[in-house]
């Protein structure tokens, strides 16, 4: 059997540990002062602030491999001490080996594999202290006394509906139970391949129908204007949601109940029926990988608008799939370091589809997010774009982790009015 999606279940008192500014539980637990941060400890510290049998569940995504490998065992014991009989915890962990065969396979170094091993290092605590794999967390759990499942490699990953997590061949779920009576299948869906084809499960639905795409209805803000304190966007966010009381993150899809369980300011709204905010009344817009989605037409009209919301000196930065890196690729017979953003059957594809993918992005059914790309640009299409629509101080710019996503494969570039 192969799974295919994964849902975190946890109910009653649950404590996330190393959630940062964007937990999906709270409290939350990490080693940093942020907004979001409930408790700052140092989880290599034992004990940890919290009573013997406190929670019915523990989550934690991506935070165990940050952990000292020295102290890694006595972490575990705690999350057996401070969780309930019959709780059960969640964790989102590397597959080191899985990485490690990774980087082999590829026969060279490179610079992205720095960050899959050794973690982004954008602070002190953000590097990797310890390695992971199905048969070692076993092995880990089952000492402090959990009964425990791995699954491997990690599927798409959701929570009350919304993926967070897309599918990933190097990452693995470890779901760790407390207690003799354990269930380890009411969370997981998947299939039965028989021959090649699936028998048992059709595609998942979503309600996007024409209405939804093409959504003419007026939108309402909060209290018929926008808030006062707003004036920075991220538009087609997501859930790669930016925090704080300045800023309203903006998508088609209804992310409202992902946005309240975060605490960001959030708005569903089509762009393509314009922005619903006053002349120079926003100081910065972010769109990354959005713009692609859009017609040419459907696209300068939505630059006009940026430029007609953004004050005087304002600033519009747009991430977008880059036409002339997808090409020089091509050329040089290299798209497999486009490996890691692609599905796994475009993996071993012809490079003719692997071209077609990267740049027309074909709908996936098992994901909810708008249809295909309509649009490639490269620096000199998207400055045009911009001049039309009256930028100046047109330029390209370098990946930063807050607004962009796919450095890989990106044009990064920032246009002031």
């Amino acid at each position: 059997m192969q799974v295919v999606r994964y849902d975190i279940d946890l109910k009653g008192k649950v404590l996330e540990i190393g959630g940062g500014n964007r937990p999906i539980f709270r409290p939350n637990v990490d080693v940093r002062k942020l907004d979001n941060v409930d408790i700052v400890h140092d989880l290599n510290r034992t004990p940890w602030p919290f009573r013997d049998e406190e929670f019915d569940g523990i989550y934690g995504g991506y935070i165990l491999e940050h952990l000292s490998w020295r102290s890694i065992r006595r972490a575990v014991k705690e999350l057996y001490r401070i969780l309930r009989d019959g709780g059960k915890a969640i964790f989102l962990v590397p597959n080191t080996v899985e990485q490690c065969r990774k980087v082999v396979m590829a026969g060279e170094w490179r610079d992205e594999f720095s960050c899959l091993l050794f973690g982004d290092q954008d602070y002190g605590e953000n590097s990797h202290a310890c390695g992971f794999c199905p048969s070692f967390a076993k092995k880990l759990f089952a000492e402090a006394g959990f009964r425990v499942r791995t699954i491997a490699p990690m599927p798409d990953v959701y929570y009350k509906g919304i993926m967070l997590f897309p599918r990933c061949d190097t990452d693995f779920i470890i779901e760790a139970h407390k207690g003799s009576t354990v269930n380890f299948s009411s969370n997981t869906k998947v299939k039965v391949l028989t021959r090649g084809k699936n028998c048992t499960e059709k595609p998942e639905k979503y309600n996007f129908d024409r209405e939804y795409f093409d959504n003419t209805r007026k939108v309402k803000i909060i209290g018929g204007k926008t808030p006062k304190k707003i004036d920075k966007l991220n538009i087609g966010s997501f859930t790669v949601m930016i925090s704080g009381d300045d800023w309203l993150n903006i998508d088609i899809i209804d992310l409202t109940n992902f946005a309240k369980q975060r605490g960001y300011n959030f708005l569903r709204h089509d762009i393509r029926q314009g922005l619903p905010f006053d002349n120079n009344s926003i100081s910065f817009i972010n769109a990354s990988h959005l713009i692609e989605h859009l017609t040419v037409e459907e696209g300068r009209k939505f630059l006009k608008e940026c430029y007609r919301v953004l004050k005087r000196g304002g600033i519009l930065r747009i991430g977008t799939p880059d036409l002339r890196k997808i090409v020089d690729a091509y050329i040089k017979n290299e798209l497999d370091k486009f490996n890691n953003i692609q599905p796994k059957e475009y993996r071993q594809a012809s490079n003719a589809d692997k071209v077609w993918r990267l740049i027309a992005s074909p709908a996936r059914q098992d994901i909810p997010a708008p249809p295909d790309h309509k649009t490639i640009y490269d620096f000199e299409a998207l400055k045009e774009a911009l001049e039309l629509a009256g930028f100046k101080n047109i330029r390209r710019v370098e990946y930063d982790e807050k607004y962009d996503m796919f450095p890989e494969i990106s044009l990064y570039v920032e246009a002031i009015k």
